[in-house]
């Protein structure tokens, strides 16, 4: 076990699952640099503040991302009630949230700025028996070039109490139609659905090629629709998310320690075609790791005492956010205000619609 420079106590190490977390693991984060001169300046112009959105648990908070990484709370706001079936999967683009229902297999968009929101058509096809589909992976892009909305679904298919991917074919949503249709895909991969994430329009998913058995990453970009395969950092079987990292490709892996508690991640970045391990961040008293920041600066953890910290690594300082987390699994996502228009429902009209049908009479 390391020996960290400096811990942070919490008041209450209690787990989402009820149980005490010991006080000798105190909530701590250590990086240890293993290529500080492969840093690269950020290519992306830095504005004088960052807009964050936290979702957790039906409420969607706003904040003015701060120097230091901590949060200044811009505003709180609740999707429209319509949206309290479905669950909002983290893909995000120009503002638009998506929001899917699984015992439905329906999808939504929410311009949390209007306060529109529009339901889509469900695509093809669809099992017999929904309790089939066992996972999904998302992505989403706005497309300024066709001005075009696009959202991406993976499925993994379960018959006969067998799980494989749904590898030959995914669907794709085009706003300008307000139709699904099928793309096909090379099915001499396996996708892992756990590790997808959707970056610039271009969707990354973790996958096994079946003639070898070596993992690759397959990417799709969705303004293009091309897919293409890179290779895979050495991870094993561990855990990992893919983020942007300095405009570049980066991964994250999770390592457990003997008592199945994460204690260690690791921060590989894609440079000229090759995978760099560039830290490992001891942790103790975290659970799970959220978010990277776009510059690589911040990363957000969620503690075992459920509260949202950061880890600063431009001064080795972990602080408290001041933030509950209600779900296991909330996201923290960069936004940008949009005034788009879905041609969908605003709230306002559907409050103005549920008046209406039960008030018929107010209709003159």
């Amino acid at each position: 076990m390391f020996d960290p420079p400096f811990t942070l106590q919490c008041p209450k190490l209690k787990s989402s699952a009820g149980f005490d977390w010991p006080l000798d693991r105190a909530l701590c984060v250590y990086e240890i640099k293993h290529t500080p001169s492969l840093s690269k300046p950020d290519i992306y112009p830095k504005p004088e503040t960052e807009t964050i959105i936290y979702y957790d648990n039906h409420v969607l908070c706003t904040y003015l991302l701060k120097e230091d990484g901590t949060f200044s709370p811009k505003y709180y706001t609740c999707p429209p009630s319509f949206l309290n079936d479905y669950s909002f999967t983290g893909a995000t683009s120009n503002g638009l949230l998506h929001f899917h229902n699984r015992d439905s297999s329906a999808h939504a968009l929410w311009n949390p700025t209007t306060n529109e929101y529009k339901i889509l058509p469900i695509p093809e096809p669809r099992p017999k028996n929904l309790e089939e589909w066992r996972l999904r992976a998302f992505g989403m892009w706005c497309d300024h070039k066709f001005e075009d909305i696009k959202v991406m679904q993976i499925n993994i298919l379960n018959l006969a109490d067998q799980v494989h991917c749904f590898f030959d074919q995914f669907s794709l949503y085009s706003l300008k139609t307000n139709s699904w249709r099928l793309i096909s895909l090379c099915t001499q991969f396996d996708y892992d659905l756990f590790v997808c994430a959707c970056i610039s329009g271009v969707v990354y998913c973790r996958a096994c090629d079946r003639k070898n058995g070596v993992m690759v990453i397959r990417s799709f970009d969705l303004s293009t629709e091309t897919m293409s395969t890179l290779p895979s950092p050495e991870l094993g079987g561990n855990i990992c998310k893919i983020f942007e990292c300095n405009g570049l490709l980066s991964v994250v892996a999770l390592f457990f320690d003997e008592d199945s508690v994460p204690c260690k991640f690791q921060l590989w970045t894609m440079r000229d075609g090759s995978w760099i391990m560039e830290s490992v961040f001891h942790t103790r008293g975290v659970r799970r790791m959220l978010w990277l920041s776009r510059d690589g600066k911040l990363l957000y953890f969620v503690s075992m005492a459920d509260e949202l910290v950061v880890f600063d690594r431009s001064i080795g300082k972990l602080k408290h956010l001041g933030v509950n987390c209600f779900s296991y699994e909330p996201n923290i996502i960069p936004f940008v205000e949009s005034f788009g228009q879905l041609n969908g429902i605003s709230h306002v009209e559907e409050v103005h619609s549920q008046f209406l049908m039960l008030y018929p009479l107010y209709k003159l």
